[in-house]
């Protein structure tokens, strides 16, 4: 597996997984949403950068030293994962009392 192929493949487990929390645990009813679209633009600004080092990437635009390479793509898909373990399991663990609405 190329290394643009596994960030590819995190970058879309990332958007599959907001799609489906958004889905799941939007309010029912209850609040009204007070957010003026700070996650929507979070969400868009993240996916942007994300497509843009992907870009980057297969450009072979902004090289880091060969030496160097390998480590800090290996520390960035460790970080990724572990930010979307993260993020799920504090869904989870919250269950009922998470929501993506700020109300």
């Amino acid at each position: 597996m190329t290394r643009i192929l596994l960030l590819a493949l995190l970058t879309a487990a990332w958007i599959a997984g907001e799609f489906v929390i958004d889905r799941r645990y939007r309010s029912a009813g209850g609040g009204e949403s007070r957010d003026a679209g700070s996650l929507t633009l979070l969400h868009r600004v993240i996916g942007t950068c994300i497509a843009l080092a992907i870009g980057l990437g297969i450009a072979g635009v902004g090289r880091w030293p060969t030496g160097l390479q390998l480590p800090l793509y290996a520390t960035g898909i460790w970080l990724m994962v572990a930010g979307l373990g993260l993020r799920w399991w504090s869904v989870h663990t919250l269950d009922r009392w998470f929501t993506v609405d700020v109300a």
